[in-house]
């Protein structure tokens, strides 16, 4: 998905009704606010830092972790329908 570009993930997200998972913020935000604009809906996107969520070899079985609880948290395939949420 790294060559496909924010514009391709988010459109494979929505093909897919999937959520985003992503740190790039500023983009993402300006794709949901384009997104609700248009009055669309769209399946989530959870964003996450490097400061406080590292992808390093040591943390990454943390990250994971949380992101597991996150998801238990929120089990339904639409409990992020038009949603932004952080994973901290």
């Amino acid at each position: 998905m790294r060559d496909r570009g924010d514009r391709g993930v988010w459109s494979h997200a929505l093909a897919e009704q999937r959520a985003v998972l992503t740190e790039d913020v500023r983009d993402f935000t300006l794709l949901v606010r384009e997104w609700a604009a248009a009055g669309e809906s769209h399946f989530g996107v959870v964003f996450t830092s490097p400061r406080s969520m590292s992808r390093r070899a040591k943390t990454f079985g943390l990250y994971v972790e949380r992101l597991d609880d996150f998801l238990r948290e929120h089990p339904a395939d639409d409990a992020l329908a038009d949603q932004i949420a952080w994973l901290n």
